[in-house]
């Protein structure tokens, strides 16, 4: 099992599990990010949906469920509306 410090300095266990995704997750942002950026919004909300639908093109090999983890993930980086 692999570590973590946290906020206050102490040692904890990290309990996440899926680290093939999260090994995924830089280049995921990277391909979405334009679409949580605020010159991109239209009528004041992110384009989240737009967001969905490039990574389901540019990672064709992600599930639905692991798509929808990466573009909840990137809203919650770049305060966008996804849920």
């Amino acid at each position: 099992m692999t570590h973590y410090t946290d906020a206050s300095g102490s040692r904890q266990p990290d309990r996440r599990r899926d680290s093939d995704l999260r090994a995924r997750i830089d280049e995921a942002l990277a391909i979405v990010r334009p679409f949580f950026e605020a010159e991109s919004q239209w009528n004041g909300h992110s384009l989240d949906h737009m967001a969905y639908r490039r990574l389901r093109d540019e990672m064709p090999d992600l599930s639905q469920a692991e798509v929808h983890v990466l573009v909840v993930v990137a809203a919650r980086i770049f305060g966008g509306g996804a849920h």
